[in-house]
């Protein structure tokens, strides 16, 4: 059996793989070359429990992790959230060689890829090459994790002294490290110096961040478009691309390279996410569906899997005239984060959309009443995609009392969640008056004396309870005790009234009225 140095046999390596024999397989490899150090697991949820408590100089993970996460999302996730150590190796195996997948696989560029069965020799050659490389540049990788970039570059400086070999390798290292520690110029100088070498698309593409990170769009542009037509296939290229046409609000031309970019690589949610949106903005809707539908497909089981994806899909299905899919859409969604309560709230809007569309006004005005006492937050914090659908949701129903108070908050940064219980006697105000059109006036009476008993200073609530009670006694629905009862409720009702608003022109209306028949 082929063995390793005494410093590789000491290194911690972490084996992912949904099948127990390939475990048990690879193992064994390891340690017969000498890697005692070596953990297992099966699925991603428990590698991210190993990685997150524990440090490993190598990751070997399969694509294919059976139900959950698979390999591709457990990376970009650790990527994303900046959880391994820069230097950790980590290197992609997977029994499968499609195009999108490996697109896919390659993207967030592993230290190494390998297509199962690979022999064990192969594996053996790509770990040593990598941990020496590991072992040459760890003094860097040490002071940049600490984020001492000035450390850490003068460690480059020096090893590129002593390990020439290494040059552009450790060049590429330090032009990164200068960009996060926003010495532009640096970074800039270095990736120029390596394509006097050769047009490396590394190069290129790093010289197009620096360049948009300056601010330079017109350059960056150039640069790209020139990478993409040299390597159709550097994907992130196409990607900075769309957001300089972005900036420029260029969203057709963003669109058109988004799509490119999904035939190449179809399987990246964040990608697909960015398609669709530009496409809704276009008002390319079935296109935006398409996107939305694979966004959600590709996030599935990942972090990124968020509800403003299902959201904006039902949205969609509800503005083509598709009912029934956007009904199962917010069904799902409802299931798969039930246990968010914001994610309850963003699927309950649409929810209540979806049934005014319809037409089940009683349904919508129950869910728009559970939407009221589930706001997560006062309305001057929510986001402002979601104040303009709660005003646009309150208009449809007709609910002008609340239309107007959303309207007054929205920008309303002192108002306290205390405050937001308004909404809720408003609505039962707003019920009010529909039971009253109906001639219901003991439910009516019922709903204005809860709601002005909470909303005291509000003319309209009090002159409601006021006008429902001297109904009543006027249509002979009370009589006796009761009549005087009511008397006096309906007389201090319009006290209130004459103290908001002594000129009402309604409050005269009805004290005359009332005076009329009590006299």
């Amino acid at each position: 059996m082929q063995t390793i140095s005494e410093d590789i046999q000491k290194l911690k390596i972490l084996h992912i793989d949904d099948f127990g024999n390939y475990r048990s397989m690879l193992k064994s490899i390891l340690t017969g070359m000498g890697i005692k150090n070596i953990d297992n697991c099966s699925n991603a949820e428990e590698a991210m429990l190993k990685v997150t408590s524990d440090k490993y100089d190598v990751i070997l993970c399969d694509y294919n992790l059976g139900d959950g996460q698979n390999g591709q999302q457990f990376y970009e996730e650790l990527m994303h959230k900046n959880i391994l150590d820069y230097g950790t190796i980590f290197i992609m195996v997977t029994a499968e060689n499609t195009m999108d997948m490996v697109m896919a696989a390659v993207e967030y560029r592993p230290d190494a890829y390998l297509n199962k069965p690979f022999p064990k020799e192969m594996l053996i050659t790509r770990l040593e090459k990598l941990i020496v490389k590991k072992q040459t540049l760890k003094p860097i990788y040490i002071a940049y994790n600490n984020q001492d970039y000035t450390k850490a570059i003068k460690h480059c400086d020096k090893l590129m002294k002593v390990t020439p070999k290494l040059a552009m390798e450790i060049g590429k290292l330090k032009a990164k490290i200068a960009i996060d520690a926003k010495q532009y110029q640096l970074a800039l100088s270095l990736y120029e110096q390596a394509l006097h070498v050769r047009p490396f698309d590394w190069a290129l593409y790093g010289k197009a961040q620096v360049l948009f990170l300056q601010e330079r769009y017109k350059e960056t542009q150039e640069v790209l478009e020139g990478l993409i037509e040299n390597n159709r296939n550097y994907i992130e290229a196409y990607d900075l691309l769309a957001k300089i046409y972005d900036i420029n609000g260029d969203f057709i031309e963003s669109q058109k390279i988004l799509e490119t970019a999904t035939t190449i690589s179809p399987r990246t949610a964040l990608r697909q996410q960015h398609l669709a949106q530009t496409a809704y903005k276009n008002g390319d809707k079935e296109l935006a569906t398409k996107a939305f539908k694979q966004t959600i497909s590709n996030s599935q089981h990942s972090y990124l899997d968020a509800i403003d994806n299902h959201t904006a899909l039902a949205n969609l299905y509800i503005e083509t005239g598709h009912p029934n899919k956007a009904g199962k859409t917010l069904a799902n969604a409802k299931k798969q984060f039930k246990n968010n309560k914001d994610s309850q709230f963003k699927t309950k809007l649409v929810e209540c959309k979806l049934e005014t569309q319809l037409g089940h006004e009683d349904r919508a005005r129950e869910i728009f009443e559970n939407i009221l006492h589930t706001m997560p937050d006062k309305l001057s914090n929510l986001p402002k995609g979601i104040q303009d659908e709660l005003i646009k949701q309150s208009r449809d129903l007709g609910e002008e009392d609340i239309t107007n108070a959303f309207l007054n908050d929205a920008d309303n940064a002192e108002q306290d969640i205390e405050g937001m219980r308004k909404y809720t006697y408003l609505l039962k105000n707003a019920k009010g008056m529909r039971l009253y059109q109906r001639n219901k006036l003991r439910e009516a009476m019922a709903l204005f004396d809860e709601a002005a008993t909470n909303l005291p200073d509000n003319i309209s609530i009090n002159l409601n309870a006021a006008q429902s009670i001297i109904m009543m006694i006027k249509n002979g629905l009370v009589k006796g005790v009761a009549r005087d009862t009511h008397i006096e409720k309906a007389q201090a009702y319009l006290d209130i009234s004459n103290q908001l608003e002594p000129d009402n022109e309604r409050y005269q209306k009805l004290d005359n009225l009332f005076r009329g028949l009590v006299k």
